[in-house]
Parts: structure tokens; C-alpha cells; sequence
């Protein structure tokens, strides 16, 4: 991990055991104990401001560190191949890698703890400076509290970051108990301690890293030299975060280095790794093999299944229904691992559902307002005014997008010509002439609708991505559903109380699975994404794990309903719009992600459950508790 600049051992500091005491001329412990004493009292730090508080800060005391070597140890070298929750991830993330987690009311504790224990060692630091003799006492020469601790925790990280022939030399430099005796003695050089460990760090950490040992070392001797509690604190804590650095760039290297190996054992590894699981009597099959018996009973077949998924069309068939946003089966505990793949391809599939509801709605409402528009010669007799949204019977070939400016949506959306006169005579030159004048304009108004369409999907798109899931809050959907509305008026010529239809038709249909429209909706885009499912495992199913991961994650660089595309007005004919350009792709990265998830995990749980294989397989392995990553 250090690069390939050259590096220079730190000189042994413990050559002479008076490398740690004053240098000539230093002040003596009682003059620097009274410095940082009056120090601690002009920051007026809160918890300092009782000596009794502070007595109670050793008696009942949070001594862990936030970041110790028992914390890190899932990011050790030998336990990352046998992390069976990484490994398996490691197939459908092409960045994963390790990271410190903050997230969510987890991190918040976290970083209470922290700050607990930052505090507590400022406290007990004051203490001892202030009052030495009863700290002592209060302590006790051999007690645990935070500094040692932390020192001790110090010490055992950097033992997992050097190398052996450095062992020895570490245990010299940084020992633990003799900088403790210097400590109580007043005698403790920390600025030479603190040179010590930044070359040492230097040796092995990043290149990257290295303006953050430089950091470290300077808070360190800065409080020091000036009794600033604050810089040492801080020093300490830039040295904690510095080897928790350390410990993730490595762990990360590794997976980088060895991920293709990683994946391409995939399926061995899970085999054995679920095979000792149900022999040992901690996983029941019967849930999964009881979903997937269910299927055979009540799933028929859709056109192409067979051929396309041969032996797996039962399971690809009930898979592909297991996303669906109307879904209300629990996933089988065969799934245990892909829970967080199904739950995000269940949202893209919502999210293009309600997008597809969305611009029908547009579609419907751009149509009865779109000759109030100026520049048109076209007036409206009359201004019907039927439902917005209606659901219309699917139609053979329909799409789920607009193609080649027939259809928006996955029925069809007819207009009532009838209701639309020529303008007035004295505008009319000649039949030609006037025939001519209102192709003109239809190709513009179609231009227009396109544009509007166009930038209407930009909008919505943006919208989506911070969707809330089908479990938000109802006040959470209730402003995505306006905030859809609001963007669909926008982009009509709709006077202002449609906008008021606008949100209630959508109160009846996003988020509403039992809704008819929904079910509609739902039921074409199952219709295309089976149909593309079906090349998809045509075309993956003879490739490795490796192979798979290439193929489905390796070249994906944008989310299914996201990513750069030509301007449909880029040329003044109207072909396939953006909106359906972007449907198609979205549907097609849904099914390859399926596809991806339901190789694999056939060829893991077929052998084991769903075709009745046999379960005594290998012994399996000894695995390390998995965590989030």
C-alpha cells in the first residue's frame, strides 16, 4: 500500500530509554501540568466544569475508542474471502468496497459513542493535570482508562498494518506501558512520539495519505509545545481516523486485486456455504422449495419461456412476477442474499410504471389543449372534456413507449378530429394552398408535443430519483404526487383549474396498485419485460460468474430510466422519441439484472432444493459474521 516511492524506516526511538524523557533545558512536569491546567480552564470546556463530574468520568467512564482493533477486524486480509455477504455482492456492484458507516441512526450512535469517548479522555486528562496526586489514587497505576486504552488499541492496529520483520521493532518503539510510566512521571516527550509514529506511518500507509500524517504529527506538537488540549485531542483523533484509513485501503486493494477470482467462484462457494447451513439444521429449505413447487402449480407458461429459459422457465417466470410493485408474496429465505437487488429492481420497475401513467396523462391533457396554442390555425369548435386518463384495451403490438408518434402509451389515446373546424374563410386561399398551410403546421405542433415530451421525461427522470419507495410515508407520496402534476401542467397549455384534475387522477393511480389503470400499466410492462428477458438469459446463460458480472454490470453506467441521449429534435424528422428510447433501455437494464440475480442463484439453490439435488456436498467452511458493507 505504500507505492512506489521509497520510504525510509523511522530510527529506533528506544535505543536509550531517555529518548521519551525532557529534553535539556525543558520545563519541569509541575510548570507544563499547571500550563495545560490554566489552558483547560480559559476554553471553559463543559465537560470539565465539575471536579466531582470529572471524578465520575473514571469510575463509570466510556474507555472504548471508536475505532479498535476488534471494530476492524472484518476488514482483515484472511476474513474477506470468507465473508459470505460481500462475496455475493461483489457480483452486482462493480465499486464496491469497503467504507466507514455513518448512515442512518446506526452512524448516529456511532458517532455519540465517539464523542463520548473524546470527551471522557479530555475530562480525565484535565483531571490528572489539575490534581495528579488524587487522579492517581482515583486510578490506580494499573487501571484502564482512556488513554492507555487507547494507546493499547493503537498499538494492536498497527501490528495488522506492518510487516513481521517489523514486529519487534514496533513492539520497541511504541511501548504501551513505559510511555504510561513517563506519563505519571511527567516525563513523556509527545512530540518525539508523535515524529516516531508519522514515520512510521509514512512507511507503510498510502502516498495519498501522507499530508494527513503530516496533519496528525503537527496538531500533536503543536499542543505540546503550546498546552492546547484541544490540538492533542484532535492529534489523537486525526491518528485513530489515519489507521482506520489504512486498514480500509488495504482491504479495499485486496478486492480490487482479487475480485475476478472472487466472483468466478461464486456459485462453489455459496453451494458449500448453504449446503453446511441446511446440514447443520440453521437454514430450512422447505420455504423455498414450497415457493418454487407453488410455481410449477400455478404459473403457466408465457410464449418463448420454454425455448428461451429451458429447465429455469418456471423459476424466471415466478421471479420476474416476485418485482412486480402489486406483488404482496414474501420473498423465500432463498433470496436472503438478494433482498437489496429485488427490493431496487421492484422501485425501477414503480418508478417506470408511474412514469408511463405520467405521460399518459400528459398525452391526454396536451391533446384537448393543444390548439389554444397561438400559432396554430386550427380553433376548437368545442372542448370536450372526458376523463383524463381512461384505460384502454391493449392493443396487438402495442408499446409500453410512443412509437414513431402513434401510440404514448401501452393503449391506444385516440383524439376527436371531429371537434376541429378550418379558420375563418378570408384566411383560405385555395384548397392546395390551405392543405399545404395545415401539413405545415401539423409537423410543427408535432415538433412541439415532442419537445414537450421530451423535456417533460427530463423533468420527471429527475423527479424519480428521489422517489420514495412503495413503503414511504403517505405526506412523502402525496408530494411526489404533486410534484409530478405540477410538472405535467407545466408543460401543457391546460388552463389553470386543470391542474386540480390533474393531481386528483394521479391520487387515484401512483402508489395505487389496485388501481386499474396501474394493474394495466403493470401488465404491459411485465408483457416487455418477460419478452426481454427471455433474449437476455438466452444470450448470459452460457457465461461464467465472471462473465455474467462483464455482461450485466461491467458496461452499465446509468440507471434504467437515466443516462445521455440525442435530442429528439436533433433532425425535423419525428422517429422514435427520447421518451420511448429511454423506456426500451430501461426495460432492457431491469431484465438483465434479473437475468444476472436468477442465474445465479439457480445455479446455487437447483442442486440443493429446486430440483431435489443432493445436500451432501462438501463440509462448507468456517465463516466470519457478515456485515454491511
Amino acid at each position: 500500500m505504500g507505492g512506489n516511492k521509497p520510504r525510509q524506516r523511522p530510527q529506533s526511538s528506544l535505543d536509550a530509554r531517555e529518548t521519551w524523557g525532557l529534553e535539556p533545558g525543558a520545563e519541569p512536569p509541575c510548570l507544563e501540568a499547571k500550563k495545560l491546567s490554566q489552558s483547560c480552564q480559559n476554553n471553559h470546556h463543559p465537560e470539565m466544569a465539575s471536579g466531582n463530574l470529572l471524578t465520575d468520568l473514571y469510575r463509570s467512564h466510556n474507555a472504548s475508542p471508536p475505532v479498535t482493533k476488534a471494530k476492524l477486524s472484518e476488514l482483515d486480509i484472511d476474513k474477506i474471502p470468507n465473508n459470505h455477504r460481500l462475496r455475493h455482492d461483489l457480483n452486482f456492484d462493480r465499486d464496491l468496497q469497503f467504507r466507514p458507516n455513518w448512515d442512518g441512526e446506526k452512524g448516529r450512535k456511532k458517532q455519540a459513542k465517539a464523542d463520548e469517548f473524546w470527551a471522557n479522555l479530555r475530562g480525565q486528562l484535565h483531571e490528572y493535570i489539575t490534581a495528579p496526586a488524587s487522579s492517581q489514587q482515583c486510578l490506580g497505576m494499573d487501571r484502564d482508562w482512556c488513554l492507555p486504552v487507547l494507546l493499547k488499541e493503537v498499538k494492536e492496529i498497527l501490528h495488522t498494518l506492518v510487516s513481521s520483520q517489523d514486529q519487534v521493532y514496533l513492539d520497541e518503539g511504541f511501548n504501551v506501558e513505559l510511555i504510561m510510566q513517563q506519563f505519571y512521571k511527567g516525563t513523556t516527550d509527545l512530540e518525539k512520539l508523535a515524529s516516531w509514529l508519522s514515520s512510521m506511518l509514512k512507511t507503510y500507509c498510502a502516498p495519498g495519505r501522507d499530508k494527513l500524517v503530516d496533519e496528525m504529527y503537527n496538531k500533536l506538537a503543536n499542543g505540546n509545545r503550546r498546552n492546547d488540549m484541544g490540538d492533542l485531542i484532535q492529534g489523537l483523533r486525526s491518528l485513530l481516523n489515519l489507521l482506520e484509513g489504512m486498514k480500509l485501503d488495504l482491504a479495499n486493494h485486496f478486492i480490487h486485486c482479487w475480485k475476478p477470482t472472487l466472483i468466478e467462484d461464486t456459485v462453489n462457494f455459496e453451494k458449500r456455504f448453504f449446503c453446511t447451513k441446511i446440514q447443520s439444521g440453521r437454514l430450512d429449505p422447505h420455504p423455498g422449495s414450497q415457493w418454487y413447487v407453488i410455481a410449477i402449480r400455478d404459473i403457466g407458461l408465457s410464449p418463448g419461456s420454454a425455448s428461451a429459459f429451458g429447465v429455469m422457465a418456471v423459476f424466471f417466470e415466478a421471479l420476474s412476477r416476485l418485482i412486480l410493485p402489486s406483488s404482496s408474496q414474501q420473498l423465500p429465505n432463498t433470496f436472503a442474499f438478494d433482498e437489496k437487488q429485488i427490493t431496487k429492481l421492484r422501485s425501477d420497475v414503480l418508478n417506470g410504471i408511474h412514469m408511463e401513467i405520467c405521460m399518459r396523462l400528459f398525452s391526454k391533457l396536451e391533446s384537448m389543449y393543444r390548439d389554444s396554442r397561438g400559432a396554430s390555425t386550427l380553433i376548437p369548435t368545442s372542448v370536450p372534456t372526458p376523463t383524463l386518463i381512461t384505460s384502454s384495451p391493449a392493443t396487438p403490438g402495442s408499446t409500453y413507449a410512443r412509437s414513431h408518434g402513434q401510440d404514448t402509451g401501452f393503449g391506444s389515446i385516440t383524439s376527436s378530429s371531429g371537434s376541429l373546424s378550418v379558420a375563418a374563410p378570408e384566411t383560405i386561399r385555395s384548397p392546395c394552398r390551405s392543405s399545404n398551410h395545415m401539413l405545415r403546421q401539423d409537423i410543427l405542433d408535432a415538433q412541439d408535443t415532442e419537445r414537450s415530451k421530451y423535456n417533460l421525461y427530463i423533468a420527471l427522470t429527475g423527479l424519480l430519483s428521489t422517489a420514495p419507495a412503495s413503503t414511504g410515508t403517505a405526506s412523502e407520496r402525496k408530494l411526489m404526487r404533486d410534484s409530478f402534476a405540477v410538472e405535467i401542467f407545466r408543460f401543457t397549455n391546460a388552463p389553470t383549474e386543470a391542474l386540480r384534475q390533474v393531481e386528483e387522477e394521479l391520487g387515484q393511480h401512483l402508489y395505487q396498485p389496485h388501481s386499474q389503470l396501474f394493474q394495466e400499466v403493470e401488465s404491459h410492462f411485465w408483457i416487455r419485460l418477460i419478452a426481454e428477458l427471455q433474449e437476455c438469459v438466452r444470450t448470459l446463460k452460457p457465461l461464467g460468474s465472471l462473465g455474467l458480472f462483464s455482461a450485466a454490470v461491467g458496461r452499465r453506467n446509468y440507471g434504467p430510466w437515466g443516462g445521455p441521449s440525442a435530442h429528439p429534435m436533433s433532425s425535423n424528422a419525428i422517429g422514435i422519441s427520447t421518451q420511448e428510447a429511454r423506456a426500451k433501455r430501461g426495460i432492457e437494464d431491469i431484465a438483465a439484472r434479473l437475468a444476472h440475480l436468477g442465474l445465479l442463484h439457480w445455479r446455487v439453490w437447483s442442486p440443493l432444493i429446486y430440483l431435489g439435488g443432493d445436500n451432501g456436498g462438501d463440509n462448507g467452511m468456517e465463516l466470519s459474521h457478515a456485515v454491511g458493507i
